[in-house]
C-alpha cells in the first residue's frame, strides 16, 4: 500500500464553462407583405434561448453553440417558424501542430420565391432549410515565421 502513495500521478485539469442566456424580442409591423392592398399589421414575439458550453485543457479544447429561435406574429400565423442551430469547434495543439475540426447543423425557415404578389414581387411563402458542415484542418509551424496549413471545407443545404 506504501507503494502506491508514493507513485506520482499525473493528472491533467480541464476548464469546464457553460453560459446560457435568453433573448426576448417583441416586434411591431404596419405592412410586413409591403402590399399596397388592404392588410393587418402584425404584433411579433420572439424568444431565442442560447447555450454556449465548452471544455478546455493545456492543449486541446472543446466548444459548442446551441440556439433556439422561436418567432410567433399575432393575425399572420404563416409567418411563424422555428429555427435552430448547433455550432462546435475541437481542436488539439502540440509544439509544432494543429489539428482543428469546426462544424455546424442549422435548420431555419427561409422564404421561396416561387409566390409573390402581383403589385409588390414580394415573397410569400417560407421553406425549411436545412444545412450542416464540417470543417476540418491542420496546421503545421515549419519555421517561427512559416507555415503549412491543408484545410477542407464541406457544406450541404437542403
Amino acid at each position: 500500500m506504501t507503494v502506491a502513495m508514493c507513485v506520482p500521478l499525473s493528472g491533467g485539469a480541464a476548464e469546464w464553462s457553460a453560459e446560457p442566456s435568453v433573448r426576448l424580442r417583441r416586434e411591431y409591423n404596419d405592412n410586413i407583405n409591403l402590399t399596397l392592398q388592404p392588410h393587418n399589421s402584425v404584433n411579433g414575439s420572439i424568444i431565442t434561448p442560447k447555450l454556449d458550453f465548452g471544455s478546455r485543457a493545456e492543449i486541446w479544447q472543446i466548444n459548442g453553440t446551441a440556439e433556439l429561435s422561436r418567432r410567433r406574429f399575432s393575425g399572420e400565423s404563416g409567418l411563424d417558424r422555428d429555427d435552430n442551430t448547433f455550432r462546435f469547434a475541437s481542436q488539439y495543439a502540440t509544439e509544432r501542430d494543429t489539428w482543428r475540426v469546426e462544424g455546424t447543423r442549422t435548420l431555419d425557415s427561409t422564404f421561396a420565391d416561387e409566390l409573390a404578389t402581383a403589385d409588390t414581387g414580394v415573397v410569400q411563402v417560407q421553406k425549411r432549410r436545412e444545412s450542416h458542415g464540417i470543417s476540418p484542418s491542420w496546421t503545421r509551424m515549419m519555421t517561427e515565421r512559416t507555415q503549412l496549413q491543408l484545410a477542407y471545407q464541406l457544406n450541404n443545404v437542403s
